[in-house]
């Protein structure tokens, strides 16, 4: 090979080696590059773990706060109950002294005036409970009413104990009440006696009381509880505690067939009775305030802090419908018609709603209101009479917080009764399933049975 070929070959492998040297050149600056980027990304991630645990780390203190405050509202009410209860026994010791003083400066043949009047049901006057619902709290106020009544104590409040619910069960022999104080109690109306062995203590307050059958649901801090129960023999055996919700459990209720239990707080609930297991948890966007279900037992209603009104499928646990538009505040009640073509409402804003149940949006609520009817708020549960006609319901019944309990004909969409009996807002109003009576329970713990004649 001659020397100008070897030149040329050696000139052809400097340019190649040119070339390669560029290359490397321009990968070493690309992978220069990379290892940047990668480094940003490294202290993106570091700042962002970071702020996720800062951001937990608050969460925790956030929630600690909560527990704190809702421990400070527990105190607050319970306090508050205690002071109530107070006011009470001093009106009712007002009363004896300005009743021994009529007695001491009544003349025969005037007429004194009445500090103490006997309720319209009779009922023995050595009885401390009856003595103290003999307390006169106002006229009666009563449009065009149809259906007279005549009530009488059934359990006066004592310690200033509040019971949030109360429920009949199936046949209206028996009536469970649950206290602020932990106490499920039965009771027997057509004897106004307490049943001693049908008692229970969850230790702590019981914010929802149902029944269905020989089941009964209670529901309170985060903790549900299934007792079966016997009225024959006076017994009321625990089954199971149910266990998975967070905060407050203000909502309750049994299938008519026993076989579930839905449960409501800042989530609803499904369980299987028999088992007790969780069948499946619904978020449903805002605390629940009430809850109930149709007579078919596949559709679930919904009231919510958030003024909305939702209805849910028992069997998926889907949404099915909702309305946020009926009322201005929080809705603290809802039950279906004894025919479950129908919705009612209860609500902060002081006014009662009827809802078709096949669709909230197409149909055109129709208003209960009253110029005295006050909603006890959070604690309000309003209930339609067990029927006859058509439609399934008469007549709406629902407590005041005033203490007087006012009675609906939806018939007529207008006010046909109403009564003053308790001392303290009523909490909550149950009718017998087979409408001759209903009972109603306060925040002082006492408990009046009325007694139905319709027309």
């Amino acid at each position: 090979m001659d020397i100008f070929h070897l030149r040329r070959e050696v000139l052809f492998v400097r340019n190649e080696n040119e070339t390669l040297k560029s290359k490397i050149i321009a990968i070493q600056a690309a992978l220069d590059i990379k290892i940047s980027e990668c480094e940003r990304s490294e202290l993106a991630e570091r700042d962002s773990q970071e702020t996720i645990l800062a951001l937990t780390n608050e969460l925790k203190t956030l929630r600690v706060s909560f527990k704190n405050m809702e421990e400070k509202i527990v105190q607050v009410i319970g306090k508050n109950h205690d002071l109530e209860a107070r006011i009470l026994e001093e009106k009712l010791k007002m009363a004896e002294t300005l009743n021994s003083m009529n007695e001491i400066f009544d003349k025969p043949g005037k007429k004194r005036i009445p500090v103490v009047d006997r309720i319209a049901d009779t009922g023995s006057d050595t009885d401390l409970a009856h003595s103290m619902a003999k307390l006169s709290w106002g006229e009666t106020t009563a449009v065009e009413s149809r259906l007279p009544m005549s009530y009488h104590l059934l359990s006066a409040g004592l310690q200033g104990i509040s019971i949030p619910s109360i429920a009949y069960n199936n046949n209206g022999h028996f009536i469970a009440s649950g206290g602020s104080d932990g106490t499920i109690q039965m009771w027997e109306p057509a004897y106004s006696m307490k049943l001693d062995g049908c008692c229970a203590n969850i230790k702590q307050p019981v914010l929802s009381i149902s029944m269905s059958g020989n089941t009964l649901l209670a529901t309170s801090e985060r903790l549900c509880y299934i007792f079966s129960y016997k009225g024959d023999n006076q017994s009321l055996a625990l089954g199971y505690t149910l266990s998975g919700h967070t905060g407050s459990i203000v909502a309750g209720k049994l299938t008519a067939d026993s076989r579930f239990a839905i449960t409501g707080g800042r989530r609803l609930k499904v369980w299987d009775v028999a088992s007790g297991k969780c069948l499946r948890t619904i978020e449903c966007y805002s605390k629940c305030l009430s809850v109930d279900v149709n007579i078919s037992g596949n559709s679930i209603v919904s009231g919510h802090a958030d003024k909305a009104v939702r209805m849910w499928d028992l069997r998926t646990g889907d949404r099915t419908d909702a309305i946020t538009t009926v009322h201005k505040q929080g809705v603290t009640s809802v039950s279906f018609s004894p025919t479950g073509r129908h919705v009612l409402t209860n609500s902060m804003d002081s006014s009662l709603a009827i809802l078709e149940s096949s669709s909230f949006e197409r149909t055109k609520p129709v208003y209960l209101t009253h110029p005295e009817y006050r909603t006890n708020p959070w604690w309000s549960k309003s209930t339609f009479s067990p029927g006859p006609d058509n439609n399934g319901f008469n007549f709406v019944a629902s407590g005041s917080k005033d203490g007087a309990l006012h009675i609906w004909s939806t018939n007529k969409n207008q006010s046909v009764y109403v009564q003053k009996s308790h001392s303290q807002p009523i909490n909550c109003v149950a009718w017998r399933p087979d409408g001759r009576q209903i009972a109603t329970c306060d925040n002082a713990g006492a408990i009046f049975l009325w007694n139905c004649f319709e027309k």
